[in-house]
């Protein structure tokens, strides 16, 4: 048998049944099975059931196992083929119902006692024992021989008990005390039916060498020693006898030699932590080693004076039940096209108006043939067309040999099953595998990706038995993806616009914190949900990336915006030309690599660089006031706070030369104006334009020349006489020119 992996599933279920807070499941939900020949009959009073129910499990058939009434004592145990074995890996999971009456509860209990293993203590008292355990007392026999609580247990078992009733002690100490040193109930534990330690005596004699039995009184009454007890209505956030179905998992790690379990809530996913069996204790109560490392495993109830009903379905069974039963999908190529359930990238999917092939693989491991009756699958989705018999196609049966067996299909387009009936007896042998698919097609057109779910079984009979066998699949998980609709993109928000032009100076790319690109904002905008979608930025005629981001679309109607990264290396004077460009990442459904898809729209973007020369400053006003007469002959410095002060400013290409002149306009009887260059020039007279400031004269500085001079300096008054006193405002002027040349004319 092929080890079986331990995953922790999370169920989808169809339908729209709503479960109460903390509750179970209302109903089986898909995965139950029937047991076939898995078990012997029930020793005493259990029932088995097959059940099939169009609203549960898939409408697929289940067996049930149920136990109600009082003073009924029951197990169920496997055949002998179908015991666990411990050398290998192996896990199971059941539904368990706890009813709604009063109950003592049952166990899940692997032993090597044999096949009509169960409890002998069978009075009304003895509900406690759940049908595995032992008596409520120690107890003397023919000729006062000590017979102890665990004489009437399942010997060399292992139990994991849903203990629902609290037995404690009474005055008179009559009764059952199972619970009395762990009173919590309902609650889940595990103990060694068979092992006299698992039982402890209640009010021991203090001198006495044996604590069941005083020399003076009665022998003692037991209570249970609970391993790992979980209270259950706890743990799971719930009174758990609602008549609701929870999950029993549990599991066996050859490698780790460890046998593991939990309760679990599969309308809530809520579950009980994690109990481990040590692996010395567990294989010594089985007595692994003198029975090939196998052991029986099934179920023990029992109900004392309750009445309540327990009942418990199989989902998965810890041993090869017969078959093996797989699913697969693979597209218009046959190349599969199944994912895992976590699966959102879509790396492989279906497309719209495409054949697919559905397909179920059914391997026999049981010893004898068998029939092949029918195969259902399931199939719910909106991008599928299922509406009409037709829609399904191809429908066969192929074995090993390559024979071909033709089915006919019914569809239940509400559902999505698909019912497959073979007219022609379809046989399979041992550790053969036959394959059942039919062909389908997805619609035409869609509105958005569909996610969609498979299950499968197929019913056959066993030859010789004439026992019907069920065989579930696991769910398998494909993706129907809707055609890619490009992405738009434009300059702006509210209209579209692919084309840019944007002037801008040298001095507007140069940043104080040094940044070495140009930010260039643009919008975008894809009906899809979920793409990658890589923007990038190269020279028109260029492939070289110059700058990319990856975004994901989100399927807003909206547009949005973002921002690319333009390199300042990459902008010189004159004309530069930009493309914006997407890419979608799509994975490769053969080979599993990511692949880009180029989408067709793009922006184009001209960024023209070109300079300017601008004279920037001088000065508004030359002052002289506040002169006395005696102060007022010869060359006169300018006001404390009237220096000079001329900038130009040149952002153009290669630096080319410039000059600046000064000139007096106007004229006056008493003065004259004289430029100085600093304190050591005789002066040169104004009345003629002269050359004060160059580009070679002064460090440029971001695009920037700056030149003073201080009231001693530049442009200052000359008298030949003492001036008379008087206002001389605005008699004279300076003008100031910029010349695009070093020497003007």
């Amino acid at each position: 048998m092929t080890p079986l992996l331990f995953i922790l599933m999370s169920f989808m279920f169809y339908g729209s049944k709503v479960e109460a807070a903390g509750e179970g499941l209302t109903y089986i939900p898909k995965g139950a099975i029937t047991v076939g020949d898995l078990f012997l009959p029930t020793n005493s009073d259990a029932v088995v059931t097959t059940i099939s129910n169009p609203d549960e499990n898939n409408g697929l058939p289940y067996s049930q196992i149920s136990l109600s009434g009082s003073n009924n004592f029951t197990s169920i145990w496997s055949q002998e083929d179908y015991r666990l074995n411990f050398n290998q890996s192996f896990e199971g999971r059941a539904y368990v119902n706890f009813g709604t009456a009063d109950a003592d509860g049952f166990a899940f209990v692997m032993q090597n006692t044999g096949l009509n293993a169960l409890t002998t203590a069978v009075q009304n008292s003895d509900g406690q024992n759940l049908g595995v355990y032992g008596s409520t007392h120690a107890s003397r026999g023919d000729w006062a021989a000590k017979i102890y609580p665990e004489s009437w247990a399942i010997k060399k078992s292992v139990a994991i008990e849903f203990d629902l009733y609290t037995n404690k002690k009474n005055l008179l100490g009559t009764n059952a005390a199972y619970d009395e040193n762990n009173q919590t109930t309902p609650h889940l534990a595990y103990a060694f039916p068979g092992n006299r330690d698992s039982y402890s005596p209640l009010d021991p004699p203090l001198l006495d060498p044996d604590k069941w039995f005083p020399i003076i009184g009665s022998p003692r009454q037991a209570a249970l020693v609970h391993n790992g007890i979980i209270p259950l209505n706890e743990s799971l956030n719930a009174t758990i006898q609602n008549g609701t179905w929870y999950e029993f998992r549990y599991r066996f790690l050859s490698d780790s030699k460890e046998f593991q379990y939990y309760l679990k809530n599969p309308a809530t996913d809520q579950a009980t932590a994690i109990t481990t069996i040590p692996w010395d204790k567990l294989s010594t109560e089985l007595d692994l080693a003198n029975n090939d490392n196998k052991a029986y495993w099934g179920f023990t109830a029992a109900n004392g004076s309750a009445k309540g009903e327990t009942k418990f379905v199989f989902s998965q069974t810890p041993v090869n039940l017969e078959g093996e039963l797989t699913n697969g999908v693979t597209n218009s190529q046959d190349d599969s096209i199944t994912v895992e359930k976590e699966n959102t990238t879509m790396e492989k999917s279906a497309t719209v108006d495409e054949t697919l092939t559905v397909h179920s693989d059914l391997k026999i491991t049981g010893e004898s043939p068998v029939e092949i009756r029918s195969w259902q699958t399931k199939l719910l989705s909106e991008g599928l067309q299922l509406s009409e018999p037709s829609d399904i196609s191809e429908v066969h049966l192929t074995t090993e040999e390559g024979k071909v067996f033709d089915g006919e299909a019914t569809l239940n387009p509400a559902t999505g099953e698909v019912l497959v009936q073979f007219p022609t007896k379809a046989e399979i042998g041992y550790n053969q595998t036959a394959r059942l698919s039919y062909k389908i097609k997805t619609k035409s057109s869609l509105d958005k990706n569909y996610f969609v779910e498979m299950t499968s079984s197929v019913i056959g009979v066993e030859k010789g038995k004439e026992v019907e066998l069920s065989f579930p699949s696991e769910p398998t998980y494909f993706w129907i993806e809707k055609p890619n609709i490009p992405t738009k993109l434009s300059w702006e928000k509210d209209q579209i616009l692919t084309e840019l032009t944007v002037e801008k100076d040298p001095s507007e790319l140069i940043s104080s914190e040094g940044t070495t690109s140009m930010m260039q904002e643009f919008w975008w905008q894809d009906d899809d949900n979920g793409d990658s979608l890589i923007f990038s930025l190269r020279k028109a005629g260029n492939e070289t990336i110059l700058d990319s981001k990856k975004l994901i679309s989100t399927g807003l109607a909206d547009f949005q915006s973002d921002q690319i990264q333009i390199p300042l290396e990459q902008l010189g004077y004159g004309d530069n030309n930009f493309v914006i460009s997407i890419e979608r990442e799509k994975k490769n459904q053969v080979t599993g690599e990511v692949e880009l898809i180029k989408e067709s729209e793009e922006l184009k973007l001209l960024i023209n660089v070109s300079g300017k020369i601008v004279f920037e400053k001088a000065p508004d006003l030359l002052k002289w006031t506040d002169r006395t007469i005696d102060k007022s002959k010869g060359i006169l410095p300018r006001d404390a706070d009237n220096s000079i002060d001329l900038k130009v400013f040149d952002s153009r290409e290669g630096n080319p030369n410039w000059s600046i002149t000064a000139k007096m306009v106007g004229e006056s009887q008493s003065f004259n104006l004289i430029w100085k260059n600093d304190a050591t020039d005789e002066g040169t007279d104004l009345t003629k334009a002269i050359q004060v400031m160059d580009n070679h004269s002064v460090a440029i500085k971001d695009f920037s020349y700056v030149k003073s001079w201080d009231t001693s300096s530049g442009v200052l008054l000359k008298s030949e006489n003492y001036l008379p006193i008087g206002d001389y405002s605005n008699q004279v002027k300076v003008t100031w020119r910029l010349n695009n040349t070093a020497s003007p004319d």
